[in-house]
């Protein structure tokens, strides 16, 4: 997941013992990690994640409001409290430092290869099946430590994913390796679905989190968020968001 792609959360009385004196999560997106969360035709949030918050929110008595920051700046604010969550992002000990994490990610993000459909690649989940061909991947992305640490005979750095799926159907490169959802999504745009397959198993498979900063929220808040998430992720409602992007 690229690191500049993130959400924050800013609740109206969070701090409060209980959390149902909450009333209001004022969400900060940045510039937009489709189909997890963008920015429709009329500047408004959608995608996975924000639609996945209102639900729960909606749950939970709680109204939504978004705007948008920098990168940095939602960092700096999820950790002073000017903020009171962030997401989607990973869970990480440097992060848990100054955010509580509900036990629930919001959704699984999945990198997985990809080729031309023309292409009779295999791979078996090693990454030694894989390293002699031409490989591009999304500049200043973290495809975790296994595949960043490997030294590949030939990496080409893609600048988003658009070009990425440009460079495979065109075979400029062998492989690309990107998010799946964000791939498929990108390529619905396209009209290069059928230009493309996936190879499985996914390289790597790691849970999304919103993140509640330990200067606003406290455990009670973020449990009862929490619950509330976890039922929600077995209704009907919840699968239907992932199909609909």
């Amino acid at each position: 997941m690229k690191k500049a792609l993130v959400i924050f959360v800013s609740f109206f009385a969070i701090a409060c013992p209980a959390y149902a004196e909450v009333t209001q999560l004022h969400i900060g997106l940045s510039s937009g990690y489709p189909p997890f969360y963008f920015f429709d035709e009329n500047k408004q949030p959608t995608g996975i994640c924000v639609d996945i918050v209102n639900q729960v929110a909606q749950s939970m008595n709680i109204s939504v409001q978004y705007d948008s920051y920098p990168w940095k700046r939602m960092i700096k604010y999820g950790k002073v409290g000017k903020v009171d969550a962030v997401m989607p992002l990973f869970k990480t000990d440097e992060r848990e430092q100054f955010l509580t994490f509900p036990e629930t990610g919001l959704i699984d993000e999945a990198n997985r290869f990809f080729t031309s459909s023309s292409n009779t690649i295999k791979y078996s989940g090693k990454l030694t099946d894989v390293i002699n061909h031409k490989i591009g991947v999304i500049d200043k992305y973290s495809y975790g430590k296994k595949f960043d640490n490997t030294d590949f005979t030939d990496k080409t750095i893609a600048k988003d994913t658009k070009q990425l799926i440009l460079l495979v159907q065109n075979k400029r490169i062998e492989l690309g390796l990107g998010n799946s959802k964000v791939v498929i999504y990108s390529a619905k745009k396209m009209d290069a679905t059928d230009k493309i397959r996936f190879l499985d198993p996914p390289v790597t498979i790691n849970p999304l989190f919103i993140g509640f900063s330990k200067k606003r929220a406290n455990q009670d808040f973020v449990n009862q968020f929490n619950k509330q998430l976890q039922k929600f992720k077995t209704t009907k409602a919840y699968a239907e968001i992932i199909q609909a992007y």
